[in-house]
């Protein structure tokens, strides 16, 4: 609850949480059990600037203290090269293209 900043929110009902509060609220719910894979579907999709910076902030620390491989989904190039130590591209069900954090990128093509 600590690394979520959550503390203030223990007492709350759940209708009460705003959209980001929601989300850390899950957030923690998911890393709970110290998950060796976390999927992560759209988690800053409808939040706004100031709110996805925290989520943002908030996954890393998740990511790292759950020990856990991250798969986050997402339509946002800026979102994905934010977060990712590496950023796979589907196009209509196919794998483009993949990169790591230092750019490296490299086409492939998966058979139809």
């Amino acid at each position: 609850a600590g690394m979520l900043g959550l503390q203030d929110l223990l007492d709350r009902s759940p209708r009460t949480l705003s959209g980001g509060e929601a989300r850390r609220v899950a957030l923690g719910r998911a890393i709970a059990f110290k998950p060796r894979v976390l999927l992560l579907d759209e988690p800053l999709t409808g939040l706004d600037e100031e709110t996805k910076s925290e989520v943002e902030k908030i996954l890393a620390a998740a990511a790292s203290y759950a020990e856990a491989s991250v798969l986050h989904i997402c339509h946002d190039e800026n979102e994905a090269t934010r977060l990712a130590s590496r950023v796979i591209v589907l196009e209509d069900g196919k794998l483009r293209e993949t990169s790591t954090q230092r750019g490296a990128t490299s086409p492939r093509q998966t058979p139809a």
